[in-house]
């Protein structure tokens, strides 16, 4: 890559929003969807308290339901009519059908993590539809919440309208490899996208990048020192090298969980210091 080039992608890529207490964030992983297990499915009460209890952080998924917000991962349902679009369902659908203990409104959610440990809300929106909307919903929640608290989107516009709302709540622009970036986004979006090219919209804190992706934009924003967390990581390998880049590491399953027990050890030290949790 040419000098120029690099110029032009840091330009591109920046500036990036001050992202207080990185540091602190950088020392305690966090559990995608919740630490989950047989008795804790993902994005459910019983996988955050989990994880808070065994000193992780949490990543959690919000979308729009037809009544409000819900904490939710997948865009569609399978109900016993067939599959059903969640925008489409009220929140009491969703409760009938779904396993027990998933779809959680947010500040129940939040009540229940109380501060603990770090939460990192990734705002889902659907399509071209509600990226205000969502925005709006998340804010109201988060907006008196004391705890360490961040959003993550892959959407700019919501980041961007979310930032309007809650400007010192850090913002975490999403980013995946090149064949995902274009199979969810399609060519030219997912390009851009992949390659930070739309962070003058977004104005993210942190780009979170999926274990493995590559760009030059993300190799450009890397160059500047600037905070990245990675996710999601699955292997002992994908752990440390998050940890050797100082990168906030977002883990699910048992061989990345043991790696993350060796490599974050220090971890209920920062939690004491940080929000007062002990071990």
């Amino acid at each position: 890559m040419t000098k120029r080039m690099e110029r032009l992608l840091d330009a591109l890529t920046g500036p990036a929003m001050a992202f207080e207490g990185i540091e602190r964030w950088r020392e305690v992983p966090l559990a995608h969807q919740g630490l989950v297990g047989p008795d804790a499915p993902g994005n459910s009460l019983e996988a955050f308290d989990k994880a808070a209890r065994s000193g992780y952080g949490i990543e959690l998924d919000v979308r729009l339901c037809k009544d409000g917000l819900v904490v939710l991962h997948d865009r569609t349902v399978d109900c016993a009519g067939g599959v059903r679009r969640v925008r489409d369902m009220t929140r009491a659908e969703l409760l009938a059908a779904l396993p027990k203990g998933c779809a959680p409104e947010l500040g129940p959610a939040l009540m229940l993590i109380a501060g603990r440990v770090p939460v990192a809300v990734e705002l889902k929106s659907d399509g071209l539809r509600g990226a205000g909307k969502l925005a709006r919903a998340a804010a109201q929640a988060l907006g008196n919440y004391a705890g360490p608290r961040c959003v993550l989107s892959f959407d700019p516009r919501a980041l961007r309208a979310f930032g309007k709302l809650l400007p010192d709540v850090p913002r975490g622009q999403l980013v995946a490899g090149r064949a995902d970036m274009r199979r969810w986004c399609g060519g030219a979006l997912g390009w851009l996208l992949g390659n930070l090219l739309l962070n003058r919209v977004s104005q993210p804190a942190l780009a979170a990048v999926q274990a493995d992706a590559h760009s030059r934009g993300i190799a450009a924003w890397r160059r500047r020192g600037r905070a990245c967390a990675a996710w999601t990581l699955t292997t002992r390998a994908q752990v440390r090298r998050a940890r050797a880049q100082g990168d906030i590491a977002i883990f699910e399953g048992e061989e990345a969980r043991a790696a993350v027990e060796r490599e974050y050890a220090g971890r209920w030290d920062v939690l004491r210091r940080w929000t007062g949790l002990r071990g």
